[in-house]
Protein backbone atom coordinates (compact mmCIF):
# COMPACT_ATOMS: atom_id res chain seq x y z
CA UNK A 1 0.00 0.00 0.00
CA UNK A 2 1.42 3.36 -1.06
CA UNK A 3 1.64 6.50 1.04
CA UNK A 4 -1.53 8.04 -0.46
CA UNK A 5 -3.50 4.85 0.05
CA UNK A 6 -2.27 4.33 3.63
CA UNK A 7 -2.95 7.95 4.59
CA UNK A 8 -6.41 7.94 3.02
CA UNK A 9 -7.28 4.67 4.79
CA UNK A 10 -6.09 6.03 8.14
CA UNK A 11 -8.28 9.11 7.78
CA UNK A 12 -11.25 6.99 6.70
CA UNK A 13 -10.88 4.63 9.66
CA UNK A 14 -10.73 7.57 12.07
CA UNK A 15 -14.20 8.81 11.07
CA UNK A 16 -17.07 7.22 13.04
CA UNK A 17 -19.30 5.08 10.82
CA UNK A 18 -22.44 6.99 11.78
CA UNK A 19 -20.97 10.26 10.61
CA UNK A 20 -21.12 9.14 6.98
CA UNK A 21 -24.92 8.99 6.75
CA UNK A 22 -27.87 10.85 8.16
CA UNK A 23 -31.42 9.45 7.96
CA UNK A 24 -30.53 7.25 5.00
CA UNK A 25 -28.85 10.03 3.02
CA UNK A 26 -25.24 10.95 2.48
CA UNK A 27 -23.93 13.38 5.04
CA UNK A 28 -21.89 16.43 4.13
CA UNK A 29 -18.89 14.57 5.52
CA UNK A 30 -19.39 11.69 3.10
CA UNK A 31 -19.68 14.06 0.16
CA UNK A 32 -16.44 15.77 1.16
CA UNK A 33 -14.78 12.40 1.64
CA UNK A 34 -15.86 11.31 -1.85
CA UNK A 35 -14.51 14.51 -3.41
CA UNK A 36 -11.22 13.81 -1.63
CA UNK A 37 -11.19 10.30 -3.05
CA UNK A 38 -11.74 11.62 -6.58
CA UNK A 39 -8.92 14.13 -6.09
CA UNK A 40 -6.36 11.73 -4.62
CA UNK A 41 -7.42 8.58 -6.54
CA UNK A 42 -6.10 5.98 -4.06
CA UNK A 43 -5.82 2.57 -5.71
CA UNK A 44 -6.32 -0.99 -4.58
CA UNK A 45 -8.27 -2.18 -1.54
CA UNK A 46 -10.08 0.29 0.67
CA UNK A 47 -12.19 -0.25 3.80
CA UNK A 48 -15.24 2.03 3.73
CA UNK A 49 -18.25 2.65 6.02
CA UNK A 50 -21.44 0.94 4.83
CA UNK A 51 -24.42 0.94 7.17
CA UNK A 52 -23.17 0.03 10.63
CA UNK A 53 -20.17 -1.85 9.23
CA UNK A 54 -16.95 -1.21 7.36
CA UNK A 55 -16.55 -3.19 4.15
CA UNK A 56 -13.51 -3.80 1.99
CA UNK A 57 -13.89 -2.80 -1.65
CA UNK A 58 -11.68 -2.65 -4.72
CA UNK A 59 -11.39 0.94 -5.94
CA UNK A 60 -11.15 -0.38 -9.53
CA UNK A 61 -14.66 -1.85 -9.28
CA UNK A 62 -16.68 0.73 -11.18
CA UNK A 63 -20.07 -0.63 -10.12
CA UNK A 64 -20.52 -2.01 -6.60
CA UNK A 65 -17.27 -0.68 -5.11
CA UNK A 66 -17.74 2.87 -6.36
CA UNK A 67 -21.40 2.99 -5.32
CA UNK A 68 -20.56 1.87 -1.80
CA UNK A 69 -17.81 4.46 -1.55
CA UNK A 70 -19.87 7.32 -2.91
CA UNK A 71 -23.32 6.57 -1.47
CA UNK A 72 -22.81 3.95 1.23
CA UNK A 73 -25.56 1.86 -0.39
CA UNK A 74 -26.05 -0.23 -3.51
CA UNK A 75 -29.45 -0.69 -5.15
CA UNK A 76 -31.33 1.01 -2.28
CA UNK A 77 -34.77 -0.27 -3.30
CA UNK A 78 -33.72 -3.93 -3.31
CA UNK A 79 -31.80 -3.36 -0.08
CA UNK A 80 -34.94 -2.00 1.59
CA UNK A 81 -37.01 -4.95 0.34
CA UNK A 82 -34.58 -7.56 1.66
CA UNK A 83 -34.26 -5.82 5.01
CA UNK A 84 -38.06 -5.62 5.31
CA UNK A 85 -38.41 -9.36 4.63
CA UNK A 86 -36.00 -10.39 7.38
CA UNK A 87 -36.46 -10.73 11.13
CA UNK A 88 -34.07 -11.59 13.98
CA UNK A 89 -33.52 -15.34 14.01
CA UNK A 90 -34.06 -15.85 10.27
CA UNK A 91 -31.74 -17.71 7.92
CA UNK A 92 -30.79 -15.71 4.83
CA UNK A 93 -29.18 -17.28 1.75
CA UNK A 94 -27.17 -14.88 -0.42
CA UNK A 95 -26.51 -16.46 -3.83
CA UNK A 96 -23.93 -14.46 -5.76
CA UNK A 97 -22.78 -12.60 -2.67
CA UNK A 98 -19.96 -10.69 -4.35
CA UNK A 99 -18.33 -8.42 -1.71
CA UNK A 100 -21.00 -9.31 0.84
CA UNK A 101 -23.06 -6.13 0.73
CA UNK A 102 -26.46 -7.85 1.07
CA UNK A 103 -25.07 -10.30 3.61
CA UNK A 104 -24.01 -7.44 5.88
CA UNK A 105 -27.31 -5.61 5.35
CA UNK A 106 -29.09 -8.81 6.40
CA UNK A 107 -26.79 -9.32 9.39
CA UNK A 108 -27.78 -5.90 10.76
CA UNK A 109 -31.46 -6.96 10.77
CA UNK A 110 -30.74 -10.42 12.18
CA UNK A 111 -29.01 -8.74 15.12
CA UNK A 112 -26.76 -11.77 15.84
CA UNK A 113 -29.83 -13.99 16.33
CA UNK A 114 -29.92 -15.48 12.84
CA UNK A 115 -27.56 -16.78 10.19
CA UNK A 116 -26.40 -15.74 6.73
CA UNK A 117 -25.16 -18.33 4.23
CA UNK A 118 -23.27 -16.41 1.53
CA UNK A 119 -22.16 -18.14 -1.68
CA UNK A 120 -19.42 -16.50 -3.77
CA UNK A 121 -17.02 -18.42 -6.03
CA UNK A 122 -14.61 -15.73 -7.28
CA UNK A 123 -11.45 -15.66 -5.10
CA UNK A 124 -10.85 -11.89 -5.38
CA UNK A 125 -14.36 -11.16 -4.11
CA UNK A 126 -14.03 -13.80 -1.39
CA UNK A 127 -10.83 -12.26 -0.03
CA UNK A 128 -12.48 -8.85 0.37
CA UNK A 129 -15.62 -10.44 1.83
CA UNK A 130 -13.67 -12.56 4.33
CA UNK A 131 -11.66 -9.53 5.48
CA UNK A 132 -14.89 -7.62 6.09
CA UNK A 133 -16.37 -10.49 8.12
CA UNK A 134 -13.25 -10.61 10.31
CA UNK A 135 -13.01 -6.83 10.76
CA UNK A 136 -16.66 -6.62 11.84
CA UNK A 137 -16.40 -9.73 14.04
CA UNK A 138 -19.38 -11.40 12.37
CA UNK A 139 -17.94 -14.91 11.99
CA UNK A 140 -20.80 -16.27 14.10
CA UNK A 141 -23.45 -14.66 11.85
CA UNK A 142 -22.11 -14.80 8.28
CA UNK A 143 -20.83 -18.07 6.86
CA UNK A 144 -18.94 -17.57 3.60
CA UNK A 145 -19.12 -20.50 1.17
CA UNK A 146 -16.36 -20.09 -1.41
CA UNK A 147 -18.32 -21.83 -4.14
CA UNK A 148 -21.14 -21.25 -6.60
CA UNK A 149 -24.55 -22.85 -6.44
CA UNK A 150 -25.98 -24.85 -9.33
CA UNK A 151 -27.94 -27.95 -10.27
CA UNK A 152 -24.95 -30.28 -9.87
CA UNK A 153 -21.80 -30.64 -7.84
CA UNK A 154 -18.35 -30.33 -9.38
CA UNK A 155 -16.69 -27.40 -11.16
CA UNK A 156 -17.67 -24.81 -13.75
CA UNK A 157 -15.94 -22.11 -15.77
CA UNK A 158 -16.85 -18.55 -14.84
CA UNK A 159 -16.05 -15.58 -17.09
CA UNK A 160 -14.78 -12.44 -15.40
CA UNK A 161 -15.79 -8.86 -16.13
CA UNK A 162 -12.91 -6.37 -16.10
CA UNK A 163 -14.64 -3.38 -14.54
CA UNK A 164 -17.62 -4.81 -12.67
CA UNK A 165 -17.04 -7.35 -9.91
CA UNK A 166 -20.77 -8.06 -9.89
CA UNK A 167 -20.99 -9.01 -13.59
CA UNK A 168 -19.03 -12.27 -13.67
CA UNK A 169 -21.09 -15.00 -15.33
CA UNK A 170 -21.04 -18.67 -16.28
CA UNK A 171 -22.36 -17.56 -19.69
CA UNK A 172 -19.62 -15.90 -21.71
CA UNK A 173 -22.03 -13.77 -23.75
CA UNK A 174 -23.24 -12.07 -20.55
CA UNK A 175 -19.84 -10.46 -19.87
CA UNK A 176 -19.35 -7.15 -21.64
CA UNK A 177 -15.65 -6.60 -20.88
CA UNK A 178 -14.10 -10.03 -20.50
CA UNK A 179 -10.98 -10.40 -18.39
CA UNK A 180 -10.36 -14.11 -18.68
CA UNK A 181 -12.01 -17.01 -16.89
CA UNK A 182 -11.35 -19.49 -14.11
CA UNK A 183 -12.64 -22.79 -12.79
CA UNK A 184 -14.64 -22.56 -9.59
CA UNK A 185 -16.30 -25.13 -7.32
CA UNK A 186 -20.01 -25.76 -7.88
CA UNK A 187 -22.50 -27.28 -5.45
CA UNK A 188 -26.23 -27.89 -5.09
CA UNK A 189 -27.99 -25.84 -2.43
CA UNK A 190 -29.69 -28.99 -1.15
CA UNK A 191 -26.24 -30.47 -0.44
CA UNK A 192 -24.51 -27.33 0.83
CA UNK A 193 -27.29 -26.48 3.30
CA UNK A 194 -28.55 -29.95 4.17
CA UNK A 195 -30.20 -29.83 7.58
CA UNK A 196 -30.59 -26.05 7.56
CA UNK A 197 -33.79 -24.02 7.53
CA UNK A 198 -34.02 -21.22 4.95
CA UNK A 199 -36.30 -18.18 5.24
CA UNK A 200 -35.24 -15.66 2.59
CA UNK A 201 -33.17 -16.37 -0.54
CA UNK A 202 -31.62 -13.69 -2.74
CA UNK A 203 -30.32 -14.77 -6.18
CA UNK A 204 -28.35 -12.47 -8.46
CA UNK A 205 -25.95 -14.59 -10.46
CA UNK A 206 -25.96 -13.14 -13.97
CA UNK A 207 -27.98 -15.82 -15.70
CA UNK A 208 -27.64 -19.01 -13.62
CA UNK A 209 -30.77 -18.47 -11.53
CA UNK A 210 -32.62 -21.49 -12.96
CA UNK A 211 -29.85 -23.94 -12.07
CA UNK A 212 -29.67 -22.57 -8.52
CA UNK A 213 -33.40 -23.05 -8.02
CA UNK A 214 -33.21 -26.58 -9.45
CA UNK A 215 -30.33 -27.47 -7.12
CA UNK A 216 -32.27 -26.20 -4.13
CA UNK A 217 -35.64 -27.73 -4.95
CA UNK A 218 -35.72 -29.94 -1.87
CA UNK A 219 -35.09 -27.13 0.61
CA UNK A 220 -37.26 -24.64 -1.25
CA UNK A 221 -40.26 -26.95 -1.42
CA UNK A 222 -39.83 -27.86 2.25
CA UNK A 223 -39.46 -24.36 3.70
CA UNK A 224 -41.02 -22.17 0.96
CA UNK A 225 -38.69 -19.22 1.62
CA UNK A 226 -39.36 -15.82 0.13
CA UNK A 227 -37.19 -15.57 -3.00
CA UNK A 228 -35.80 -12.30 -4.33
CA UNK A 229 -34.23 -12.80 -7.74
CA UNK A 230 -33.12 -10.92 -10.81
CA UNK A 231 -35.41 -11.53 -13.80
CA UNK A 232 -33.09 -11.33 -16.81
CA UNK A 233 -34.51 -13.28 -19.77
CA UNK A 234 -31.60 -12.36 -22.06
CA UNK A 235 -28.98 -13.40 -19.53
CA UNK A 236 -30.62 -16.75 -18.81
CA UNK A 237 -29.60 -17.82 -22.30
CA UNK A 238 -29.34 -21.57 -22.65
CA UNK A 239 -29.85 -22.22 -18.93
CA UNK A 240 -33.49 -23.14 -19.42
CA UNK A 241 -34.61 -19.58 -20.02
CA UNK A 242 -37.30 -17.56 -18.24
CA UNK A 243 -40.07 -20.02 -19.12
CA UNK A 244 -38.31 -22.74 -17.13
CA UNK A 245 -37.91 -20.44 -14.12
CA UNK A 246 -41.56 -19.38 -14.24
CA UNK A 247 -42.77 -22.97 -14.63
CA UNK A 248 -40.62 -24.16 -11.75
CA UNK A 249 -41.70 -21.46 -9.30
CA UNK A 250 -45.37 -21.60 -10.32
CA UNK A 251 -45.30 -25.38 -9.87
CA UNK A 252 -44.03 -24.93 -6.33
CA UNK A 253 -46.91 -22.57 -5.53
CA UNK A 254 -45.11 -19.25 -5.83
CA UNK A 255 -46.66 -15.95 -6.89
CA UNK A 256 -44.57 -13.03 -8.14
CA UNK A 257 -44.37 -9.30 -7.50
CA UNK A 258 -42.37 -7.00 -9.75
CA UNK A 259 -40.12 -4.16 -8.64
CA UNK A 260 -39.99 -1.59 -11.44
CA UNK A 261 -36.97 0.07 -9.84
CA UNK A 262 -38.89 3.29 -9.25
CA UNK A 263 -38.71 4.09 -5.55
CA UNK A 264 -41.95 6.08 -5.81
CA UNK A 265 -44.03 3.17 -7.14
CA UNK A 266 -45.45 0.24 -5.17
CA UNK A 267 -44.55 -3.30 -6.10
CA UNK A 268 -46.78 -4.84 -8.77
CA UNK A 269 -48.28 -8.27 -8.24
CA UNK A 270 -47.93 -9.90 -11.65
CA UNK A 271 -48.84 -13.25 -13.19
CA UNK A 272 -46.12 -15.46 -14.58
CA UNK A 273 -47.76 -15.19 -18.01
CA UNK A 274 -47.65 -11.40 -17.94
CA UNK A 275 -44.06 -11.41 -16.70
CA UNK A 276 -43.03 -13.59 -19.63
CA UNK A 277 -44.98 -11.44 -22.09
CA UNK A 278 -43.66 -8.12 -20.83
CA UNK A 279 -39.95 -8.94 -20.70
CA UNK A 280 -38.55 -10.42 -23.88
CA UNK A 281 -35.27 -12.23 -24.29
CA UNK A 282 -34.13 -9.65 -26.86
CA UNK A 283 -33.85 -6.93 -24.18
CA UNK A 284 -30.28 -7.37 -22.96
CA UNK A 285 -30.18 -4.37 -20.64
CA UNK A 286 -33.49 -4.95 -18.83
CA UNK A 287 -33.27 -7.02 -15.64
CA UNK A 288 -35.84 -6.12 -12.98
CA UNK A 289 -36.16 -7.72 -9.57
CA UNK A 290 -39.03 -10.05 -8.69
CA UNK A 291 -40.12 -11.12 -5.23
CA UNK A 292 -41.71 -14.57 -4.92
CA UNK A 293 -43.82 -15.89 -2.05
CA UNK A 294 -45.74 -19.12 -1.55
CA UNK A 295 -46.84 -19.04 2.08
CA UNK A 296 -48.03 -15.52 2.85
CA UNK A 297 -49.52 -12.66 0.88
CA UNK A 298 -47.37 -9.83 -0.41
CA UNK A 299 -49.35 -7.34 1.67
CA UNK A 300 -48.42 -9.32 4.78
CA UNK A 301 -44.70 -9.71 4.10
CA UNK A 302 -44.05 -6.28 2.53
CA UNK A 303 -46.86 -3.94 3.66
CA UNK A 304 -44.79 -0.78 3.15
CA UNK A 305 -44.36 -1.54 -0.55
CA UNK A 306 -48.05 -1.78 -1.45
CA UNK A 307 -50.93 0.73 -1.36
CA UNK A 308 -53.04 0.57 1.77
CA UNK A 309 -56.11 -1.63 1.28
Amino acid sequence: MGLIEASFQAVTDAIPVGAFSRAGRRSVLRRLWWHSFELLQPRGRLRVPVGRCRLWVDTADAMIGRNLMKHGVFEPRETAIIRALLHPGDVFVDCGANLGYYSFAAAEVLDRRGLVHAFEPVPANCELFAASIADNRLEDVIKLHREALGDRSGEAEIYLDRGNAGAHSFRRANVESEAGSLRVPLRRMDDALAGSRIDVVKIDTQGSERSILAGGEGLIRKYLPVIVTEWWPWGAGDDGGPKAIASMLAGWGYAAALDSGDAGKPLEIISWEELLRRYKRADRTIAPIIICTARRSFHDILPAFFPAR
